[in-house]
């Protein structure tokens, strides 16, 4: 008898465990903040490259290297030049779905 409560006392345990963890992790993973994707078209200036414009629109935990990559990406573009008065389509990041950036 006492075998057979220490058996149901650890499987209850185990179970136990298992949905706590389960909670917990759920729970921390409503704390994340959710970041709608935007697309905006912009002209380049002179003076500016990849890395100057990666600053100033990324706007995400995203690093500059990942952000530059993808701007390139989405540009069909192979190496990092760029000219003056040619157009760029750049990504930023919004927590409103509505959000228009300027």
């Amino acid at each position: 008898m006492k075998k057979y409560l220490i058996i149901v006392t650890t499987i209850f345990a185990i179970i136990s465990f298992i949905l706590g963890n389960t909670l917990i992790m759920a729970s921390g993973e409503e704390n994340e903040k959710t970041l709608y994707r935007y697309y905006k078209n912009i002209e380049i200036q002179s003076g500016d490259s990849l890395w100057k414009i990666a600053e100033m629109y990324n706007n995400s935990d995203m690093d500059i290297r990942e952000y530059i990559h993808e701007i390139k990406k989405i540009n069909g573009m192979r190496s990092n030049d760029i000219k003056s008065g040619n157009s760029l389509i750049i990504v930023y990041f919004s927590d409103s779905p509505s959000t228009v950036s300027e």
